[in-house]
């Protein structure tokens, strides 16, 4: 059945609306903490400006703010799962053993929900439970994380130690583990993605994948993040020390 070119165009604007929203939710939380995080602390007069901070580029120069050491994980992926499956723990190779991966649904306008905003939700995923499963045989499964303008959370790890070759693994409550290995590493101007771009990242057909989706490049205001770092992964029978 063929797709009329209006539902195309809705389509088109529903991905960048999604694109463009989620990234935005992700940076007003992380806004939000640091600023409950400093109201806590010593009282600062109440006509003082918010800090201006410069936020990380996503490159291997900027270093994460307290020491980070994972060694190799112990996954078994000589058994990858041939189902779909809810993932509940991620490992990457030289970021994580086991971070939480929460499974969420999307909001009454069809965007993905995001970690919490507490003191563990800066080193959780979120999974887009509406969407493509690990185990199906076709599409993307999505992930986000948070990016901290202090450098600590999660995405900010990935920033600064995700590379093409690295690798990672989910795993469900009951075992089932599917291994990746991370093929392209992307960044993308927020204002300017194409619908190709889109397209990529969002795909409910073609080889299965896990793609992870961080805000990156400069904050220029609160909120406000000039580009978006996207991993492309695809399954794999071993966790590689890259």
């Amino acid at each position: 059945m063929s797709i009329s070119p209006h539902q195309q165009a809705e389509d088109q604007r529903r991905r960048v609306l999604i694109f463009t929203i989620i990234a935005v939710a992700i940076a007003l939380v992380t806004t939000a903490v640091l600023w409950y995080s400093n109201s806590n602390q010593e009282p600062q007069a109440v006509s003082a400006p918010p800090p201006t901070t410069t936020m990380p580029t996503g490159t291997a120069s900027v270093q994460p703010a307290a020491p980070h050491k994972v060694t190799k994980p112990k996954v078994d992926c000589t058994n990858p799962a041939n189902e779909a499956f809810v993932p509940t723990r991620i490992v990457v190779t030289g970021i994580t053993k086991s971070s939480p991966v929460l499974s969420l649904p999307r909001d009454k306008d069809g965007v993905p929900g995001v970690p919490p905003v507490d003191s563990s939700g800066k080193n959780d995923f979120a999974f887009d439970a509406p969407g493509i499963h690990p185990g199906t045989p076709y599409g993307n499964v999505l992930l986000n994380a948070h990016t901290w303008p202090d450098n600590s959370a999660m995405g900010n790890r990935l920033l600064n130690k995700l590379g093409t070759g690295g690798s990672l693994a989910l795993i469900s409550k009951a075992g089932d583990t599917l291994c990746y290995q991370v093929v392209e590493r992307i960044e993308v101007d927020a204002e300017r993605v194409s619908e190709a771009q889109l397209n990529k990242i969002y795909a409910t057909n073609g080889p299965p994948q896990a793609v992870i989706i961080v805000c990156s490049g400069k904050r220029t205001a609160p909120g406000v993040w000039t580009h978006r770092t996207i991993w492309f992964a695809r399954p794999a029978v071993n966790m590689s020390a890259a």
